[in-house]
């Protein structure tokens, strides 16, 4: 994803101030506000909260796009203030992802009424480490927080045959799959699915360069449902 990133964004225009990882970590103790606007972190759990922190502390804007890892929202909140700096996170930046998201609030308020109900399935490459995937668990909440028929998930395997306010996520790794999601809505009478397949990463990096420019000379926490309101007056 860092690659893609760096790519896309020298396509429109952008200078890239440093590209740190592994190999060059104590660079992160060279950024400020002076020198970089936004920093675009994809890396992996592990190193994402000791980046974000680093980064936030110094005054520089952060976009994350790593999952897995977790600081208390309060924490990061502190941060901005304290910074003047700002913090965005999402589990996808692909702007489709974010429309699929939409449609199945949609499901969700309408599946207590019409009986539907709903299981998650998602395939991506075998590289990929976490599992659900953090797409996969923001459509569950997504879903949970507009249903009165569900309230959690679990992995498929940790679930017993229709479990009552369960939605099960069944995850598959094969290949060299950038990403695809379906929510199986399925009744007495018929089945709805739908699915966001990722053709490649460019969306996301593209979906990552909007949420830059969206918190440019903003302070606080934001979320791509901010960015989405802002774009689609919704």
């Amino acid at each position: 994803m860092g690659k893609t990133v760096e790519a896309v964004a020298k396509e429109h225009g952008h200078s890239i101030s440093f590209i740190i990882d592994k190999d060059n970590l104590s660079d992160l103790s060279k950024l400020s506000r002076d020198n970089t606007d936004v920093v675009i972190e994809f890396s992996e759990p592990l190193s994402a909260s000791d980046n974000v922190m680093a980064c936030l502390t110094a005054g520089v804007n952060v976009v994350c796009g790593t999952t897995g890892w977790n600081i208390e929202s309060g924490t990061i909140a502190d941060l901005c203030k304290t910074n003047r700096s700002s913090f965005l996170q999402s589990s996808n930046f692909n702007i489709g992802t974010h429309l699929f998201f939409l449609l199945n609030r949609i499901m969700a308020e309408k599946s207590s009424e019409l009986g539907y109900r709903v299981s998650i399935e998602e395939i991506h490459h075998v590289h990929k480490k976490d599992k659900p995937s953090g797409t996969a668990i923001t459509l569950a909440n997504e879903i949970t927080g507009n249903s009165t028929l569900y309230n959690k998930w679990k992995p498929e395997g940790e679930c017993e045959k229709n479990e009552k306010g369960v939605i099960t996520i069944n995850s598959i790794r094969e290949g060299e799959i950038t990403g695809i999601h379906t929510s199986k809505w399925e009744s007495e009478s018929d089945i709805i699915e739908l699915t966001h397949n990722a053709k490649n990463r460019m969306g996301f990096a593209s979906g990552a360069l909007l949420a830059a420019s969206f918190i440019q000379n903003r302070t606080g926490v934001f979320s791509m449902n901010d960015l989405l309101t802002e774009m689609f007056k919704i």
